[in-house]
Order: C-alpha cells, then structure tokens, then sequence
C-alpha cells in the first residue's frame, strides 16, 4: 500500500477494499454529481442512489456500497496522519486517483449535512454567492453589455400608448432645448420610479389602481429595455454637466458618467443574482465567500457603470461589517474582499485585452482567474489541473449518458 501524508493526529484511518477503488477511481465525479444535486437522476438505479446518500435507504449495490464507504472513510481519514491507497505500477495513475479523490474531499465539504433538510439550502446559498460573483463579472464585459442592451432594446422597448407618451410629455421641451433625445429622460423627471408612477396616474384619471399598477409596470419595463435605460435620479442639465466635468477630470468619460446615471434591463439582471444572495441570511462559515462576492460586485459595477450594482455593494459592505466586528472577522472580510475584487478584475481585464468572440476571452479570463485562485496550494490538495481536469471528465460523462456506471 502507498502512504500519503495528509495531517497529523494519531487517529486511524478507515480502510477501504480494492473493489471501492477500483470503481472510484472510474466515477468518483459521477457520484458527486448524483449526491451534490448537479446532475438529475435519470434512472430509477440513480434515484435508489441518491435515496442511499441522504441516509434514506441502506447500501446494497457495489456503487452504493463504494461510495457511503468512501465519504465514511473521508470522515474518519480527515484528521488522521496517513490514508492509505492501492499501489499502482504507475505514478501518474496514483496522481490521478489522488486528484480525483481530493476533489471530492472539497464538493463534500461544501455540503456540510446532506442527509439533513438544510443541506439542500446550503447548496442553494453557496450557488447564489458563487453565481453573485461571476454573473456580474461576465456582464461587465463592455462587448457583451453592448450586444444585450441592443437585443433588449429591439426586442421589448417597443411599447407606445397613452402611458409611455405620458411619460415622454417632456420630449419635446428638451428637444428644443438641445438635449440630445437620448437623454430626454434624466433631465424631465418623468422617469425616475416615483416620476414614472406619477405620469402614468395623471395619465388616465378613470383607471383602477390594478389598471394603474399593470400599466405602468408594462411602460417602465418597455423603457429600461432600452440601450440607456431609466435614470437613477432626476438632474437638471446644469447639474449633469457639472458632475460629468467634474468626473471627467478624474479620468472618467463622460460616456461612464452617463452610463452611471441610468440603468437598463442588462443591469437590472446583473444585480438580481448578488442581490438575492444578499437578502439570504449567512452565517460564519460562508463570511469570506460572501466578502468575495462584495469585492467582485464592487469592480464589476465601477467597470461596467452600474448604479445598482455599487448601490448594492454599499448594502452588503454595512451587511458584511456588521457580521464580522471582531479584528479577526474583519481582517477574514477584508481579505474576502481584496481576493473577489482580484478574481473580478482578472476576467474583466483579460475579456477586454484579449481579440476575438466574446467568449474566448471572458473563458480566458476565468482560467486565468482559476490559476490566481489556487496558486500557492499543492496539485494534490485540490489544485488548478486536479480541479479542472476531473471536472472535465465529468462534464464529458454527462454529455455521454451511455456510459453512467448506473
């Protein structure tokens, strides 16, 4: 047997047969996925799986039975000095089954009890952080926030009747006097939520207040589809164009100030993910994750001038200091923050640097942003190649379902 050093204590390690490796070694991702909820139980055999992993039935079949062993054995082995494994005549099959192993050592303790009710709203959590993370960051992507603004625009700001009119009664008025049609709606106040709801009342004196609700919301969502959006605040021309001289002087066009102004559907679906994540109640455990979120939120809404997302990042920075007040708490935050704002900031700064699709880059931009992550850390213990490569063998078996082991 090969000895592997994990962390020293003097407890002894479960041990497992040479059967359980075997079929581990070949679908240890597969098993995760089942258990962790990433992929659906297509089978009734998956189904009687995944029953077996939430402790609802006892194991009977050989990859029920390698599998409960395996996460049982993981617990045992988690604080013991050495975990033995199967010899192998080659190194790099070793290595191999190293990785795999230690990547499911990680999915497993990002579901702290899976045979408890709550396992299911941690996941739930963990996924809204990450994914308040990364979809802004993506969005941030000046190329593709173009392209989306434009699409939603054609698409749904097709909206004319009695209530946009009301709402663009101040068109004219500014047409005249030289402001481009474009930006009619910062200056008319006519726009704004309160000045929306009010010009669509005004509009029609005879409606119901469920007519006056249902219509409004139709003439707002058809306007924030539009390439600028609805303005956060009213200003008059004279106020914006102080405030863009004055940002312009700090290197910020006055594109980004107008941008910065207004938010449109685009931006609206970006803050949606963080913002929900927000609403959610976090404890200790999930501090630094959610600090991360906070740091990528607050580079992705400087670089893509969205006020929702900074306004958001200033809710969740009072929300993340409250939780944290303690020195340690704080210095675990604020380091949270810096690694999320550094993580962000790569994709963004490698999406925009590198030519071509859209794609290549912002996928550029996350590998890059992996190999930040994890340097420092030993390829066994969970590092970048271990990570990415046996999630690539699982995301290969799940576009080949012929060969599910069950």
């Amino acid at each position: 047997m090969i000895r592997t050093k994990i962390r020293k204590s003097s407890r002894k390690p479960l041990k497992l047969r040479k059967e359980d490796w075997d079929l581990l070694s070949r679908y240890l991702p597969f098993y995760l996925a089942l258990d962790s909820g990433a992929r659906v139980p297509a089978t009734p055999a998956q189904r009687e799986f995944v029953a077996c992993c939430r402790k609802v039935k006892a194991p009977q079949t050989a990859h029920e039975k390698a599998y409960i062993r395996y996460v049982e054995y993981l617990e045992s082995a988690d604080d013991a000095d050495f975990v033995e494994e199967p010899a192998s005549g080659r190194r790099g099959a070793r290595d191999s089954l190293n990785a795999s192993l230690n990547y499911g050592r990680s999915i497993l303790r990002r579901m702290p009890n899976r045979a408890s009710a709550s396992a299911t709203m941690e996941e739930l959590k963990f996924l809204l952080l990450a994914s308040g993370k990364w979809v802004p960051t993506v969005l941030a992507d000046r190329e593709l926030a173009q392209r989306l603004a434009s699409w939603s625009a054609e698409s749904f700001n097709t909206l004319s009747n009695t209530y946009t009119r009301a709402m663009d009664a101040g068109f004219g008025v500014m047409r005249e006097g030289g402001v481009p049609p474009s930006w009619h709606r910062l200056f008319d106040g006519n726009h704004t939520l309160p000045g929306s709801m009010e010009a669509v009342r005004n509009a029609v004196p005879d409606d119901s207040v469920w007519e006056e609700a249902n219509n409004w919301l139709a003439a707002f969502a058809s306007d924030a589809s539009s390439a600028l959006g609805m303005p956060v605040v009213t200003l008059s021309a004279e106020n914006y164009a102080f405030l863009s001289s004055s940002l312009e002087r700090l290197g910020l066009s006055r594109t980004w100030t107008l941008d910065m102004t207004h938010y449109n559907a685009e931006e609206m679906l970006s803050a949606a993910i963080p913002g929900i994540a927000v609403l959610f109640c976090w404890n200790k455990a999930e501090q630094e994750r959610f600090a991360e979120m906070v740091g990528a939120l607050a580079i992705s809404g400087a670089v893509a001038a969205n006020p929702l997302l900074l306004m958001l990042v200033l809710v969740s920075a009072a929300q993340a200091y409250q939780k944290s007040r303690d020195a340690g708490a704080l210095t675990d935050s604020m380091r949270g923050v810096a690694k999320g704002g550094v993580l962000s900031g790569i994709v963004i700064a490698t999406s925009a640097t590198v030519s071509g699709p859209i794609l290549v880059g912002t996928i550029a931009g996350i590998v890059l942003a992996l190999m930040a992550r994890c340097a420092g850390r030993k390829l066994t213990e969970n590092g970048f190649f271990s990570y990415v490569g046996v999630l690539a063998v699982d995301i290969f078996r799940k576009r080949r379902p012929n060969e599910a082991p069950i």
